[in-house]
């Protein structure tokens, strides 16, 4: 199912993508033109969709090793000779894929929509972000959370939509206890809250969710420099183990190219914009 949202910037449902369970973990989608995505995944999923791209991988190399063999075989022996030796790596190549793809789709749960990557990133066309999704529920829970933004509606999507909210309705809420509600969290403790939550998404969740609580200035700020922090961390590692200024300057302004993709809160993107700008100009 494709879905397409007229922004850069677009709600990502907080699941993973293949079962709907709650992420644990994230991974990077890329589009064909290089542009990437973080998304929040679940380690299983991540486990077996990783073990399926491992197989081709893999039997890519038996493959290619086939032709080196053919071609030392056939010139040692005879081009007959070198013809059958490849036969032979390929069909062991196709049956080790097999093998190891089969494996991955066992360790799928009852939930996962594929063995592979569940999530496509089609990338920013100029006017459309695309995705595109394996599991129906998680395309009509991203197309519900993106509605204002939604563009190139198809009839199968807006049938999935359609049907998604039927169903919604047709379950029962189920009721639950009555509780004291616990105190609102203050600057403090979502401070505490990014700093201690791992993964790029996730952190990313728990600071726009924060910037939708706290609204005075000065915790506002100390709430994006933490998360600015952060997100450098491991792009200052990457900086510090390189003595080519060339080479840094590249990572840097790479890294400033790519804000724009990485559908990051308004604010966040402009201190890491401000941030990685005045690194560069350090090199300048």
């Amino acid at each position: 199912m494709i879905v397409e949202v007229s922004s850069r910037k677009f709600s990502m449902p907080y699941e993973c993508p293949c079962c709907g369970a709650a992420p644990d973990a994230d991974t990077r989608v890329r589009a064909q033109n290089g542009q990437g995505v973080d998304v929040p995944y679940c380690r299983r999923c991540l486990g077996h969709m990783e073990a399926w791209d491992s197989a081709g991988v893999a039997s890519t190399g038996v493959a290619v090793l086939g032709v080196l063999i053919a071609v030392v075989v056939g010139v040692a022996q005879s081009p007959l000779y070198g013809f059958c030796a490849f036969a032979l790596v390929v069909v062991l190549a196709s049956w080790l894929r097999n093998k190891r793809r089969a494996a991955a789709a066992t360790a799928c749960g009852p939930s996962c929509a594929t063995p592979r990557l569940a999530l496509g990133y089609l990338g920013w066309s100029g006017t459309t972000t695309a995705f595109s999704f394996e599991s129906p529920t998680y395309a009509a829970r991203f197309a519900e959370a993106n509605t204002q933004i939604l563009a190139n509606e198809s009839p199968q999507l807006k049938k999935l939509i359609e049907g998604y909210r039927k169903a919604r309705l047709a379950v029962p809420t189920p009721a639950v206890a009555a509780g004291v509600a616990p105190p609102p969290m203050n600057a403090s403790d979502w401070l505490a809250r990014i700093e201690s939550t791992p993964g790029k998404v996730a952190r990313r969740v728990a600071l726009g969710r924060a910037l939708e609580m706290v609204i005075e200035p000065q915790p506002r700020r100390e709430l994006v420099q933490t998360a600015t922090r952060l997100e450098l961390a491991p792009l200052l590692d990457k900086l510090q183990r390189s003595s080519n200024p060339a080479a840094k300057r590249q990572l840097l302004v790479t890294s400033l190219e790519q804000l724009p993709n990485d559908n990051l809160p308004d604010e966040l993107e402009a201190a890491l914009r401000e941030s990685l700008q005045a690194r560069i100009a350090e090199l300048n």
